[in-house]
Parts: structure tokens; sequence; C-alpha cells
């Protein structure tokens, strides 16, 4: 006889697949035994050796009460005092989570907890084989979002990439805005509206109130100058940007900037500082609003990284011309360039 309770339950209980997906996995046996058998020697095993480097080396970002004064000297109420809050509680955000699961798998390892309870968390087994093999826990990519490197960048230069953006940001934090001479925008994990604070800038004040950055666009100018090179800030509404990379082409860094062909399936070409102008799309008089004979330019579209290409607009884009080559042969190589290196 069944029981009214038994017979009450639905027929089919519905599992998020995240958890279904981490129990159906395979889990090699060899792996469970690393991890979860310990000897007097564990605290020498690979997992562990890894989980401190990344401890020592992935920094705690900063402390609250340091933060919150850094942020209030660029007024909150501000776009840009709202755009670098959210920039800094994002990178927090990654910093926390990468830490709070380095702490479980440490506190994990110290104990003598093995068997059931010890595999508890589909999360933490997912974490500690993707450390055993010195690759990049799922969990941490999706906390970093779509500017995140590709899971097959080693495990070394993808928390490097994520430590050299908190350095930019926290440059950037304690820089006055409009004072910074250049910028790695690829750094941003929101460069889009980081381009919509610098477009408002060039908005006539008695417009502000209903102005918006899409009565705005961006002129870019190639330049064959280094980050070091320059040492002071452009005019209001003009940034220099580096960093960014060009695909399906080929670049020499000469006198006329020479973008031309190149085989099929070559690597990305890093760009020289890259000098974006914000322009009001009304004023078709100013020299700088339209590039020089259009009609005969490719406008290359620049995406955060090619993961992002399809999924959303385009940031900007930069005329390319060649006397060679016609711009349909830039549209059929799929030309464009990215904040990101891949």
């Amino acid at each position: 006889p069944h029981s009214s309770t038994m017979d009450r339950l639905p027929i089919f209980i519905p599992v998020p697949s995240t958890l279904m997906e981490a129990h159906l996995t395979p889990v090699p046996i060899s792996a469970l035994h690393t991890l979860w058998t310990w000897s007097e020697v564990h605290r020498e095993l690979p997992l562990q050796a890894t989980v401190e480097k990344l401890q020592e080396c992935i920094p705690v970002g900063w402390k609250k009460e340091v933060l919150l004064e850094k942020v209030k000297k660029h007024e909150l109420d501000t776009p840009f005092g709202q755009f670098i809050n959210k920039e800094t509680q994002k990178i927090v955000k990654c910093f926390d989570g990468i830490h709070s699961s380095l702490r479980e798998l440490q506190a994990l390892m110290m104990s003598a907890s093995v068997g059931d309870s010890a595999l508890g968390s589909p999360h933490l087994i997912e974490t500690a084989l993707a450390l055993l093999s010195l690759h990049i826990p799922r969990h941490w990519a999706e906390l970093v979002g779509e500017s995140a490197p590709p899971t097959s960048w080693s495990l070394q230069e993808w928390t490097q990439d994520l430590v050299l953006r908190y350095y930019f940001i926290d440059r950037v934090l304690s820089t006055p805005f409009g004072k910074m001479p250049t910028y790695w925008l690829g750094g941003f994990f929101y460069p889009k509206t980081f381009l919509s604070v610098v477009q408002q800038m060039v908005l006539k004040p008695s417009s502000c109130v209903n102005a918006t950055a899409e009565q705005t666009g961006y002129h870019v100018e190639l330049t064959a100058r280094d980050k070091d090179h320059i040492r002071d800030p452009p005019p209001e509404g003009e940034i220099f940007v580096y960093g960014a990379y060009m695909w399906g082409c080929g670049f020499e860094k000469t006198a006329s900037l020479d973008i031309h062909d190149s085989p099929p399936k070559t690597v990305p070409v890093a760009l020289p500082l890259l000098h974006l102008f914000a322009v009001p799309k009304q004023d078709h008089g100013d020299p700088k609003a339209l590039p020089t004979s259009a009609s005969e330019a490719f406008h290359c579209p620049c995406f955060i990284s090619n993961k992002s290409r399809g999924k959303s607009d385009h940031l900007f884009s930069l005329a390319v011309t060649n006397s060679e080559i016609p711009p349909s042969r830039w549209a059929m190589r799929n030309l464009s360039f990215t904040l990101r290196p891949f």
C-alpha cells in the first residue's frame, strides 16, 4: 500500500541542470583518490600548493573603508562616479568568489573529512579537479563574465590577466576623471558604459537634461604611438586607447600605418594607440566627424572580444583604407578588431 505522502509526490521531479551536469560528468577515480585520501604529507600535494600560490598571488581587493573613500572622490551622482563604482563592485565580486572557493578547498584539505560529507558540493568538486590539472574553474569564468579569457588559457595567464585588470581599475579609481593619459579599454568590465560617459562630455550643458550618448558618435584614428609615448591627457571628449587587436589582416608600423592583406588563420595583430574623438552626430561640419575618403573606406567594427560578435552591437569603427585593396576584400575577410586578444 502507498502512503498518502508518496501518492502526492509528482511523477517527475525537476533537477537543476547545473547539478545534473556536475553529477553526470565522469570523475576520474585517481583524481578523487588524490583529492580525498590524505597522508602525513598531504600539504605537499599539487592541489594544496596550487591553492596556496593562488591565495598569495590574487589580491583580495580594497578594504571597504578605503574603497568607499576612493569612490566618493568621484561623486556617485555623476556618470563617471556611477561607472567606476560599478567596475569596482564587479572585480570585488570576482575576487570574493575566487577566494571563497580557495578557502573552502583549503579548509577541506586541512581537515580529516572524507567520503560523502567532503564530496557534497558539485561546485567544489569541479573547482578542485580544474585546479588539479591547472585549468580554469568554470565558476571563475562565469564570475568574470563576457570579458573573461577563454578557459584554454593557462591558469597563470588567466589569473595574471585578472590581476592586471585590478591594478588598472585601481589606477583609474585613484586618478581624477579626464586626467588619465591613456586607457586600457579592454581592462574594463563595462567598456561600453565608459564610452558613453566620455560621449556625454561633448554634449552642451544646456541640453544635458534630455541629451543621451546616442546623440554622439566616435571618430577613430590609428596613431603610430605607443602607450609610453603619451604623458598628458588629451582634450575633453577625447581618449587614447591601447591594447586593441585586429583580426584578418597584417599591419606594419610605418609612417603610412599600412594595413595589408595577410594569410588566413594568422594570429591577431596588436595595434598601436587609437585616438578616439567623441563627436556630436549632427555636427557633420567638423572635419573629425567623418573619415577622409569615407566612400572608399571599410568601417572596421570593434567588439569587446570575438565571443561578443553577433551577441551585441559593435562599440565603434575604424575607417580602413588601402589604395590597392578594395573595401569588399576586408568585408570578405571579416575584418574586425577587439579590445581583448581573443
